[in-house]
């Protein structure tokens, strides 16, 4: 009898711990995976001026709609991308004015991973693993349609002195309200 009575302890025992572990699980709130949102929301409280999100959502829409076949060569997509270098008026290639054959170097990197290329670092056997059939290219233009530096497409070189006289180490605030939209 002592016997049944000690089981009965231990299952009511398990069933308590049970029914919290659930109770937890079933009224935990789900974690926040990603803050585009909250930054959106912040950036436009510092920027009201900048569109809204549904603006810029209607402006990419109409350019996938322009350009849907003008960028696939072959297959493949091609995507222009922009270096934005902030430096402190070190010549090019020193400190943090990185040069443009680094640059280079990273887009490199960065298409082999997503092109699998045979012979790279980023080729594997991964089962899973595929060519993307996206690549990067520099921009030629820039966003408000002026033309790169022909020794440079796709690098945006600002002096960090032309943004602000503050010296780094910059805050999320100043970086957000002050540097960024220089990259714009």
């Amino acid at each position: 009898m002592r016997q049944t009575t000690s089981i009965g302890r231990m299952i009511t025992f398990y069933l308590l711990i049970l029914f919290t572990f659930s109770f937890h699980v079933t009224f935990a709130q789900a974690p926040i995976r990603c803050y585009t949102d909250e930054m959106d929301s912040v950036l436009h409280a510092n920027n009201p001026s900048l569109p809204s999100k549904e603006d810029f959502e209607t402006w990419l829409s109409s350019e996938v709609q322009n350009n849907a076949q003008s960028k696939i060569i072959g297959g493949v997509y091609y995507i222009p991308v922009v270096f934005h270098v902030i430096h402190s008026g070190e010549a090019v290639g020193t400190g943090t004015n990185v040069s443009f054959a680094a640059i280079q170097s990273q887009l490199d990197v960065l298409n082999e991973d997503f092109r699998k290329i045979l012979g790279t670092n980023g080729w594997n056997t991964d089962p899973v693993g595929a060519d993307t059939k996206i690549e990067f290219c520099l921009a030629q233009r820039r966003p408000d349609g002026s033309a790169f530096p022909a020794s440079e497409p796709g690098v945006n070189r600002i002096l960090s002195t032309t943004i602000n006289p503050t010296v780094p180490p910059f805050s999320t605030a100043f970086i957000n309200s002050t540097i960024k939209p220089w990259t714009y």
